[in-house]
């Protein structure tokens, strides 16, 4: 549903696949909301993989932290693990 308004207005998405007991998700949480203020172009969402198992299977995902990029509806990027520097080129 989020990929699908996203597309609707044009914008991009980024989603952070975290977990609660990950210690480089919690590193990199600050930045991933700095990044939201940022670029209020962009929609980002967080992704429990406890929680939506089934969507991190869906996505690809297997290891935490994973960031994937959205446009039109298509992943067009992914960073896997706590760097910022590749964050933002992602965000970008």
């Amino acid at each position: 549903e989020l990929l699908a308004r996203a597309a609707a207005e044009g914008k991009a998405v980024i989603v952070d696949f975290t977990a609660t007991w990950c210690g480089p998700c919690r590193m990199i949480a600050p930045v991933f909301e700095r990044l939201q203020q940022e670029f209020p172009h962009v929609l980002f969402a967080k992704v429990d993989v406890d929680a939506n198992q089934e969507t991190a299977m869906a996505c690809g995902v297997s290891a935490m932290p994973t960031f994937k990029a959205y446009k039109d509806r298509r992943e067009v990027g992914m960073v896997r693990g706590a760097n910022e520097a590749a964050l933002r080129a992602l965000v970008r």
